[in-house]
């Protein structure tokens, strides 16, 4: 009886621990670019709402992404997570022990492509049948149904099965496909190639935002007082008045530029 006592106190102890080495506020994480449709749910809320540039994540949020449409978070500004179209995903949940922090995201389903410095303690991504221990510092990841798809462009990262079945070391210009019966597929791939797509990837995203910024303009009437503000500002710098003795580029006191005609 002492000991069962004894076993209840220490079990007890052993939870209050737990329960200490809880999630974390994740001050540092927000979302800095959005395209298209792009929505998130805080925390046990049952509706989604529209998600915004600049807007903070908090514990347990989650983020998706419709057909056509592309999103961003920052994790204290080291770690990139671009999320691909028909993607979800739970968004970082930290946790706090004797080990330090321990980060963890959730890819329900799609195609995430992480890009970033090394964080502080332990950064993992997990999907419906595994854990993927990060050890690098580039990598896409890819769910679809059953199948698992990890290409790392940088370092390496860890993928192991909760099952047990599977734990591979998949290092740069590695890609591992696990299928549902656990077959695995190992292939190598040519990181100079996907460092293309990525050059690619980012002109794109670029334009997308400059358009969005400038239908933005366009429906909230501000469009002509942004050209106007351009006008004055290019009047006030750039003198056009012709004279008899300035010369092409010459540039004048003030900043002023006469063009001879």
């Amino acid at each position: 009886m002492r000991k069962t006592f004894i076993y209840l106190i220490m079990l007890m102890i052993c939870l209050s621990m737990t329960i200490e080495a809880k999630d974390i506020k994740v001050e540092n994480a927000f979302i800095t670019y959005v395209y298209g449709s792009v929505k998130i749910k805080s925390g046990e809320a049952a509706s989604w709402e529209k998600a915004k540039i600049k807007q903070k994540i908090g514990v347990g949020d989650t983020l998706k992404t419709g057909r056509r449409s592309k999103a961003e978070i920052n994790i204290s500004g080291k770690k990139i997570i671009k999320i691909k179209p028909n993607t979800e995903i739970e968004i970082p949940k930290v946790y706090e022990n004797e080990g330090g922090l321990f980060q963890t995201i959730k890819l329900l389903f799609g195609y995430v492509h992480v890009n970033g410095k090394k964080v502080d303690g332990e950064f993992n991504i997990q999907t419906p049948k595994a854990i993927c221990g990060i050890r690098g510092t580039r990598y896409t990841l890819q769910v679809a149904g059953p199948r698992e798809v990890l290409t790392v462009l940088s370092g390496s990262v860890m993928y192991s099965t909760f099952n047990k079945k599977v734990s591979k070391l998949v290092k740069k210009g590695e890609k591992i496909t696990v299928k549902k019966a656990e077959e695995i597929k190992v292939e190598k791939v040519n990181v100079v190639k996907e460092e293309k797509k990525v050059i690619k990837e980012f002109i794109q995203k670029e334009t997308e935002s400059i358009e969005s910024q400038a239908e933005e303009l366009i429906e909230t009437g501000s469009i002509e007082e942004a050209v106007d503000s351009v006008t004055d500002n290019f009047d006030v710098n750039v003198d056009l008045t012709p004279t008899e003795t300035s010369t092409v580029g010459e540039t004048k006191p003030k900043g002023s530029l006469h063009i001879n005609w």
